[in-house]
């Protein structure tokens, strides 16, 4: 037998260097995070966020980004502002020089800000990233709503409503959990309806920590004593 004859053949080889490979799991796919809705002020400006991960740091001179505009879902993209080395706005008839890059690659952030929002700009708003050596091109997509005015402000009337039953509950609770509670009766404090003078005297009430005071024209009692209710 001739000295090489164990050797693997080349092509034995190169399948089991292919089947190697195959079972190498693949490398954890590209997160970008973007707002699903943005909803904007018409005249205000929109800060377009989208921030991403990768398993490797930005090298500018490989990294790519594209950030795109679609009227519908079903529309053409038009392409507004790229990345190749640096910023390039192409500055698409329909925003001239209103988008303005905000983010910064190297801390994985590719937001741009859209200035003098108009009801026109109203769509979707893609963000398309590339950092090589990962292969895996990430995409995010934001919805833009224009708004005409101002959402009215949330009506805090019934969490006032709320705030107060709960007081009058744990009031009602003090008095009908069979507590021993303190009275005392102190000097006239009290004046009637018109304030022409006192007209009975002030009962407080220590239960639970807190002490409640109520005006009563009922006749006089020892100074201290214990009720259990």
């Amino acid at each position: 037998m001739h000295k090489d004859a164990w050797l693997p053949r080349p092509a034995f080889s190169l399948t089991g260097l292919s089947l190697f490979l195959s079972l190498v799991p693949p490398g954890r796919n590209m997160e970008v995070t973007v707002p699903t809705t943005l909803n904007v002020l018409n005249g205000s400006d929109a800060r377009l966020a989208c921030t991403f991960n990768s398993c490797y740091t930005v090298n500018h001179k490989q990294f790519s980004l594209n950030w795109t505009y679609q009227e519908c879902s079903n529309c053409s993209e038009e392409m507004f502002l790229q990345f190749r080395m640096k910023i390039i706005n192409l500055k698409l008839e329909r925003f001239r020089d209103r988008v303005e890059f905000s983010g910064n690659p190297g801390k994985y952030d590719v937001s741009v800000t859209l200035k003098n929002v108009r009801i026109e700009d109203e769509g979707l708003y893609n963000c398309y990233i590339m950092n090589p050596p990962d292969r895996h091109r990430g995409h995010g997509r934001i919805h833009l709503q224009v708004l005409m005015e101002e959402p009215p402000e949330r009506d805090s009337t019934v969490a006032v409503i709320v705030g107060l039953s709960c007081k009058m509950s744990l009031l009602q609770t003090a008095f009908s959990n069979r507590m021993t509670i303190g009275l005392s009766w102190e000097q006239p404090r009290c004046r009637d309806e018109e304030g022409l003078g006192a007209t009975g005297r002030e009962l407080d009430v220590q239960s639970g920590g807190f002490i409640w005071s109520f005006c009563s024209d009922f006749p006089s009692y020892p100074q201290q004593f214990l009720a259990d209710f």
